[in-house]
């Protein structure tokens, strides 16, 4: 369901993602955005527990690890949380799971580039220097090579490939505190 929403990975079937229950738990997205985030992080160190919220991660519908530990041979589309180098407390690594558009890491933004021939690239840049620049995304298996003076114009996209409203995937908050407790400590591992 998310990824089939998600404007990035249009027309994308089969991707080795195995479908999970469809959930849409507002309510539990309404009490935590109404929650300061401080409060959340210490609840989730508090009562949540690290090898549960490894299972939320792996196995729960919001399907984290389709992008932060995807299956061999799929693109990767997030950072892999277990070997992200990041300044982010807590709170913002709760932000980033409630508000992701908020605060995108560069190596994850999303960029839109239109050919001189009107044809139209979206995908995360992998790499770039003086005579072009190559995307990633789902449609496409392999890198998309982009000869700069084929470019006529390139945007960064202020969305973020992680989707919003990604918590109504979950079904407790002990599910939320348990996701977060392994989100904030898979880091020291």
């Amino acid at each position: 369901m998310l990824l089939a929403e998600h404007p990035f990975e249009a027309g994308v079937e089969g991707n080795g993602v195995p479908e999970k229950e469809e959930i849409a738990n507002i309510a539990l997205e309404t009490e935590l955005l109404a929650t300061p985030v401080e409060e959340l992080a210490k609840t989730a160190l508090e009562k949540g527990n690290f090898k549960r919220g490894k299972a939320v991660f792996y196995e729960s519908a919001a399907a984290c690890f389709a992008c932060h530990d995807p299956p061999r041979g799929a693109a990767r589309l997030g950072p892999d949380l277990a070997t992200a180098k990041t300044e982010l407390s807590h709170s913002q690594l709760i932000e980033s799971l409630l508000y992701p558009s908020t605060l995108i890491d560069k190596d994850f933004a999303q960029v839109k580039v239109l050919t001189e021939d009107g044809d139209m690239k979206t995908g995360i840049r992998i790499s770039e220097n003086e005579n072009e620049i190559v995307l990633r995304n789902l449609v496409e298996p392999e890198p998309t090579k982009i000869a700069k003076d084929d470019i006529e114009a390139l945007k960064e996209m202020k969305l973020s490939l992680m989707p919003e409203n990604l918590v109504r995937q979950l079904k407790t908050r002990q599910e939320f505190d348990d996701l977060m407790k392994y989100i904030i400590e898979v880091r020291k591992k």
